[in-house]
């Protein structure tokens, strides 16, 4: 049976999953939220697996997948840990200009979210 495991303020008992911080240094905390963290710990022991998206903040697909494999998934059918970062670079993600690009062509990722939400 493995034990509770601790990443950031995120701590899983065996069969729980938890959201948490990953603390970062004070002068970074002053400007950006620290990245969320999410644990999914098994009901028996076995590897522990890293799951991130988000490195060059403009990739939203990879966010939202990230997102939901947390929701979806279900410590009972974990063998070890898994860890997700849906958004391992938040500073990049904050910067406007990343986003102006994407955000122009609105009416171009409209059929693609429609599709996204229908699934």
């Amino acid at each position: 049976m493995p034990q509770s495991i601790r990443i950031g303020t995120a701590t899983a008992r065996a069969g729980e999953t938890a959201w948490g911080e990953i603390p970062v240094p004070d002068r970074v905390a002053r400007q950006l939220r620290p990245p969320l963290v999410a644990v999914v710990n098994g009901t028996a022991s076995g590897p522990t697996v890293y799951v991130g998206a988000g490195a060059h903040g403009d990739e939203f697909n990879a966010m939202e997948a990230v997102r939901r494999a947390v929701l979806r998934l279900r410590p009972e059918g974990v063998r070890g840990t898994v860890v997700f970062v849906p958004l391992q670079n938040r500073a990049a993600f904050e910067i406007p200009d990343c986003l102006a690009a994407i955000l122009d062509r609105s009416e171009q990722a409209e059929p693609l979210a429609s599709a996204v939400d229908s699934s």
